[in-house]
Order: C-alpha cells, then structure tokens, then sequence
C-alpha cells in the first residue's frame, strides 16, 4: 500500500489487498462424490439402463462388469446400487475441500476534524472466486458429459469454479460528522442567537455497492442420477444482453398482473439427459442481481447541564434510508419458475424512517 499526506488534515492510502484459501467448507455436503454418496459420473453412459431395477438391474451388472453388490432388492435401481453406500442415507459432515481467491484495489480518503468536518470515503475494486458452492457433481467429469463441450471434461469440483456469490465489485462508504457553524461563526452575534442555533451536528453515513452475481439453476431437472444441483445449460442459438427491460425493478408496479422478467429465459435451456449443464455456477451471461445504496442522517443537538463541566443532553433525529430508495430482490432464479428473473421487495431493506431520542452524558 502506499499512504500520502496531502495536507495537515487530509490524507489517503491505495493498497492491494489479496488473500487466498484452501481446505475450506463448502457451501453444501456435495462437494466430495464418494463420502456424499454419490454416483459417479463414469457410468452415465449407461443412459435409461441407470433406472433398471430388481432382476433387470443384476443382469446390467454382469453384462457391463460392474461393480454391484449380490443383495438387490425388487425396488432398488441401478443408479442406486452403483452408489458408494447403496443401503443407507450419507451425509458429508467433513467437507473442507474448497478454494478460494481475492484481489481488491482499496481506497481510503481522510480528513481530520477541518472548521468541524471529519470525512472518510472508502471505495472498493474487488474480485472474489471460490469452487464452494451448490456442486453438480463431487467427482471428475469424463468428456461427453457437458453440455455443448463433447470433448470437455473436469477434475473434481472443478466446473463449479466461479465468482463467490458474496462478490461485489465495486463498494463505496462515505461517512462525515459536521459541527454546524451556527451560533458560533454564523448568527453568533447575541446570546439568544447562540443559544437557538449554536449545538448542531450533523451526521452521514452513505453505503453504495454492486449487486453479487446470481446463481442460475433449474425449476426442474433433466434425467441425471449422478447430479446433485441443476444447473442450465447456455444456448448456443442465443445472443445478445441476457439482461432484459432494463435496470432491475424499471417499469415494474406493485400489483401488476404480469411483471416484467428482467433476464431472458431464452438465453438457456435444459442440457440432455445424462449430462450435466454447462452455465457457469455464479454470473452466467454476466448477470448480478440488483446493486444498492442506502445513505442514514443524524442531527444531534447538545445543551451543556451545569451540574459536573462535560454533562450535557443529547437530542437524536435520526433518519434511515433518507432518499427513500426502493430496494430490490430478485423474486426467483430457478429457470422454468413462473417468476424466473422477476422482482420483488429485499426482506433486509430499510424503509425510510426516522426516530427520535434523548440521552444524558456525564
């Protein structure tokens, strides 16, 4: 990093900051196929056989020198008995396989209390990737299983590689306290004046940030014993924006019958049964869901008690969400949902409020 004094009372610091990780927790418990008892992809090849049952199912066993145990019974598939533990339910509790990487530009700007203003701005240029998510598959994919890559194949965890779900670009904070001037420099000319305008101070805090890429995956799934999550497949017909009807929530109006879709569900389809999706985990097409800001004021009024010197009452007006700026959440990203790409509220937004309150210090 590198910090500069510019002034007695304003300075700033650019740094690099990074950091990488490994043996990490993923997300879920698919991440290791064998100990999530999954079946391995190797045997997708054996196409609708896979559902093969009882008697059925044995006979596969032996025309395709497979590895199948003597105790089949009547109900139990084939894709269930190629399964690592095909005769109880696994859960992997030990999944610390992940990876992880981050590179940021970091800013600061500050200035020391100047005529009563104290200010800092912070901005933040960031990428974030890891493999920790929602896996399709905990194994190596063998080529031919991917959709519209036939000779494509991937280590383990390897195609689930992608933008952290927590990424976000580009992140702003502006903070600042001002002792207001009045009743000291300004309308400071008699007691009455310093009396009803000197004690204010006014307070910011601004947060605005990029929204973090959206995870895409299927209302309903293709035929793939061996996949854990689906996830679309890219259409190789589509072009252009996958991001449609503008920015996030424009157009839209509570109560209408049918909403604008913000992303264009011809930008995917379903891979083929027995393959695996080619999307990528996070941000396929480039698409994020909805940025924010929000920006909080406080106005704070003291008037000095007289029993102890620094006793003084504070009076608060705080106001929340000052613009009154309506926040967004994406209502669903499974695509084939009837919302798919529509909008809705964000659960965690603030509404614009304001609150009053009183406190003694001594």
């Amino acid at each position: 990093g590198f910090q500069h004094q510019w002034t007695k009372t304003l300075s700033s610091n650019i740094s690099y900051v990074g950091s990488e990780g490994h043996f990490l927790p993923a997300d879920s418990s698919t991440a290791r196929g064998l100990w999530s008892n999954q079946v391995d992809p190797k045997y997708l090849y054996l196409g609708s056989k896979l559902s093969d049952q009882g008697a059925t199912a044995a006979a596969d066993c032996v025309t395709y020198a497979l590895p199948c145990y003597a105790n089949f019974t009547a109900s139990q598939s084939l894709s269930t008995e190629l399964k690592p533990f095909p005769f109880q339910t696994v859960s992997d509790t030990f999944a610390y396989v992940t990876n992880s990487n981050y590179h940021s530009l970091q800013t600061t700007f500050n200035m020391r209390a100047t005529h009563g203003l104290t200010f800092m701005a912070n901005y933040t240029w960031s990428k974030a990737i890891d493999d920790g998510g929602a896996f399709r598959t905990g194994y190596a994919i063998p080529a031919g299983l991917i959709a519209n890559a036939p000779n494509l194949s991937m280590p383990a965890d390897r195609l689930d590689r992608s933008l952290s779900t927590s990424n976000q670009p580009h992140h702003v904070v502006v903070t600042g306290v001002w002792n207001l001037p009045f009743g000291k420099e300004l309308l400071n000319g008699q007691a009455w004046e310093r009396a009803v305008f000197g004690g204010f101070q006014l307070s910011e805090a601004l947060q605005a940030f990029s929204g973090s890429p959206m995870t895409i995956t299927c209302s309903s799934s293709n035929t793939n014993p061996a996949q854990s999550t689906c996830v679309p497949a890219l259409n190789p017909a589509f072009s252009g924006n996958a991001h449609q009807n503008g920015k996030w929530g424009q157009g839209y109006l509570a109560g209408m019958s049918v909403p604008p879709s913000y992303i264009n569900s011809n930008a995917f389809v379903l891979p083929a049964n027995y393959t695996y999706g080619n999307a990528p985990r996070t941000g396929a097409y480039g698409l994020n869901a909805p940025g924010n800001y929000n920006l909080d004021m406080a106005l704070v009024r003291s008037f000095p008690l007289k029993f102890t010197e620094r006793a003084k009452f504070n009076f608060r007006a705080e106001m929340y969400n000052v613009t009154n700026h309506t926040k967004f959440a994406v209502a669903s990203s499974a695509w084939g949902n009837s919302s798919f790409g529509q909008v809705t509220s964000d659960a965690t937004a603030t509404r614009k409020a304001v609150q009053l309150s009183g406190r003694i210090e001594f």
